[in-house]
């Protein structure tokens, strides 16, 4: 088993494809969203023919209470009809190890201020929303001095679930995926990461590819 097979296991919810074309899809994140080529790269290769916009709004090091007072800056003053938050990554590390002089943002905060965040935006009209559960665990030494994130991997299952969105399960792919390539960890205990927490372009793609199988737009 790949974790292409783990992503054809997915059950899609949905009727018909979650984009059209004339839709505007903005990718509203951190780093891993931000990064040159992460998935928002291969996202864009596959959808901008199709006839869809995208809009990258992601800032690297980017935390949910940093990114609400942005969402009206860097989403809505740009009319989208499709918002994807992808957050997570940082809340869930800050408050410990070396950024243990910044507040810790509790998994509590992470889930409300998804909330928030699709809630704002709907009252300006945006009727498409897509969560992505926050990815397994980190590897190397960020695991080792962050410890584990299941918190805050659950609070982005649940801020979907309550916010009524759809949800892509990145966690189930890569813990399930990690548990087919352990022996392949380098000597670093890296294997889909380059530095313990962004990810290789191969896993950026995987994340699209996820991403586009839930969506019904493969």
């Amino acid at each position: 088993m790949t974790e292409e097979d783990l992503i054809r296991s997915i059950p899609v919810l949905l009727e018909k494809p979650f984009l059209e074309p004339g839709d505007k899809l903005v990718c509203f994140g951190d780093s891993l969203t931000a990064r040159p080529k992460g998935y928002y790269h291969f996202l864009k290769k596959e959808l901008e023919p199709k006839g869809i916009e995208l809009i990258n709004a992601g800032v690297s090091g980017d935390k949910t209470p940093a990114a609400l007072t942005r969402l009206e800056r860097d989403v809505i003053s740009h009319t989208p009809t499709a918002v994807s938050l992808f957050f997570g990554t940082n809340d869930a590390v800050h408050g410990h190890g070396r950024w243990s002089h910044e507040p810790e943002v509790a998994w509590q905060t992470l889930r409300d201020n998804l909330k928030w965040m699709v809630h704002l935006c709907r009252l300006h009209g945006i009727r498409k929303f897509s969560i992505n559960a926050l990815p397994g665990e980190n590897e190397g030494a960020p695991l080792a001095e962050y410890g584990y994130r299941e918190p805050h991997i659950r609070a982005t299952r649940l801020a979907a679930e309550e916010a009524g969105t759809l949800l892509v399960p990145l966690d189930y792919i890569f813990r399930e995926g990690a548990k087919l390539h352990d022996a392949e960890r380098n000597e670093n205990g890296l294997y889909y990461t380059c530095d313990g927490m962004h990810h290789t372009a191969r896993t950026a793609e995987l994340i699209a590819k996820a991403m586009l199988h839930c969506w019904k737009m493969e």
